[in-house]
């Protein structure tokens, strides 16, 4: 089975991420309350892709994007980032980080499918 590290400051965005992606799209989501523990997790278990919120305590999305992309033990690993904030720029800042694409919150299962088949890892039926 397929493993995504989602890391969302928000628990009712983890609880909605997690929901679609393990029942809609059968994938075990390992959880993430911050940037720094998302980098820790991203080491550790080396999913097959991340899912990072661009504003979270400790360490910011793109913060964690840059050193993921940063060393050769987890680069090759497909981050996408993920925000709700209005602001023209997030989609930049995720971008110039080294991330493998972007999108808006909230999402359905239909927004995120595409996304996870482009990030090249993960297979979606």
């Amino acid at each position: 089975m397929k493993t995504i590290l989602v890391a969302d400051d928000q628990p009712i965005m983890r609880l909605v991420v997690r929901t679609m992606l393990g029942t809609y799209l059968d994938y075990q989501v390992r959880e993430a309350v911050n940037g720094a523990e998302a980098l820790a997790l991203a080491r550790e278990h080396r999913p097959d892709l991340v899912l990072l919120d661009v504003e979270m305590p400790e360490m910011s999305g793109p913060e964690v994007c840059t050193v993921l992309k940063g060393s050769p033990e987890t680069r090759d690993i497909p981050v996408l980032m993920m925000s709700a904030t209005e602001a023209a720029d997030v989609q930049g800042y995720g971008l110039m980080a080294g991330s493998d694409g972007f999108f808006k919150k909230p999402f359905t299962p239909e927004a995120i499918g595409p996304k996870l088949r482009e990030s090249g890892r993960c297979q979606v039926n």
